[in-house]
C-alpha cells in the first residue's frame, strides 16, 4: 500500500475547492473562514455501514458548528454523490473528480480526516476494504471543539478555561 500524502496526521490539505453536489458553492478544503473540517469519503453509496455512520455524524451537525466544525462527504464521481445526496440530504457531498482527496484513499478503500481550518491534519482514519474504523460522533465533537480552542501560533488553548482554584 503506498503512503498517503496528506491523509495522515501533520499532512496537508490540498489547496482545492471541490464541486458541490448538491449545494450551489464549492467546498474549498483550506477554508480559512474559522472552520475545521471533517472530510469521510465512504466505501461506495452503497455501503450500509458507512451510510451509518454518516447519518450518526449528520445528526451532530448542529453541535459540530457550535465549535466551528464541518462535516463533508467527498464522493469519487458525479453518480456516487448523487448516490449518498439522495440518501443524506442535510450534508454537504462533493465531487472530487480529479482525485485530489480520493486517490489518497483508493488504496485503504475509505476514510475520513480531521484538519484544522489552516488545511492541517490532526487526525486520520484509514478504515480498510470492508471495515468501518471510523471515529463516532462525540469523538468527532471533541476533535472541534479542541481544534477551535488552539491559539495558531502556540497551539495552546485559545478560549480561556474556568480555573480550578
Amino acid at each position: 500500500m503506498t503512503t498517503p500524502t496528506f491523509f495522515r496526521v501533520r499532512g496537508r490539505l490540498p489547496t482545492v475547492a471541490l464541486a458541490a453536489a448538491n449545494r450551489d458553492a464549492h467546498v474549498a478544503l483550506r477554508s480559512f473562514d474559522r472552520d475545521a473540517i471533517l472530510l469521510f469519503v465512504p466505501h461506495e453509496p452503497e455501503c450500509e455501514e458507512c451510510v451509518r455512520v454518516l447519518h450518526d455524524l449528520a445528526a451532530q451537525q448542529t453541535e459540530y458548528g457550535l465549535w466551528d466544525g464541518k462535516l463533508v462527504v467527498v464522493a469519487r464521481d458525479a453518480a456516487a454523490a448523487r448516490s449518498v445526496a439522495s440518501r443524506l440530504p442535510e450534508l454537504v457531498v462533493a465531487v472530487d473528480a480529479t482525485g485530489a482527496v480520493v486517490s489518497d484513499v483508493a488504496a485503504s478503500g475509505a476514510g475520513a480526516l480531521l484538519a484544522d481550518r489552516y488545511g492541517e491534519v490532526y487526525h486520520a482514519w484509514l478504515a480498510g476494504r470492508g471495515e468501518h474504523d471510523f471515529p463516532d460522533a462525540t469523538e468527532v465533537r471533541d476533535w472541534f471543539r479542541f481544534l477551535t480552542m488552539q491559539c495558531p501560533e502556540c497551539g495552546v488553548p485559545d478560549i480561556p478555561t474556568p480555573s480550578s482554584a
